[in-house]
């Protein structure tokens, strides 16, 4: 059975990528197309006062390779803890009464905003700001969890 002309298309689109794939990789420097991925590790449990990673909360990565993340310390109480590569900071997040966090940014000016619970008179949800370093906190929009 001859091959249909939606096959032929298939066939020649195929060769089109890999003839532009190999065409791009040949007119990159030597060194460039050789260069192997750098992984660095920025935190490991049970060190810099991190004893378990927090898996529900996604790490956030800023443009000059600061990583804040979520975690909990000896005691289980969750904290942020940020770091490129050298020891954590830890930012008590829980001294606040903060938890349940989700949806952590930072930024290469080194603010953090995240959204969490706060214990107060009632449970409140809202959004919150700190810098890397822990230094204050602030809150930039909460209300009553009960109205999420």
């Amino acid at each position: 059975m001859r091959p249909g002309p939606s096959d032929r298309c298939r066939h020649h689109l195929v060769w089109a990528l890999a003839t532009a794939l190999v065409l791009t990789l040949a007119g990159l420097p030597a060194e460039t197309r050789a260069q192997p991925f750098v992984f660095t590790q920025i935190a490991i449990e049970f060190n810099d006062g991190l004893w378990f990673l927090n898996a529900d909360v996604r790490p956030a990565l800023a443009d000059d390779g600061m990583v804040v993340f979520g975690g909990y310390d000896m005691f289980s109480s969750e904290k942020l803890f940020s770091g490129n590569g050298g020891p954590l900071t830890t930012i008590h997040i829980d001294t606040g009464g903060y938890s349940n966090v989700q949806n952590v940014a930072v930024n290469s000016l080194g603010s953090v905003a995240w959204v969490s619970d706060r214990q107060g008179a009632v449970l409140y949800r809202g959004v919150y700001f700190t810098q890397t370093s822990g230094t204050f906190l602030f809150f930039l929009h909460e209300g009553p969890a009960a109205y999420d």
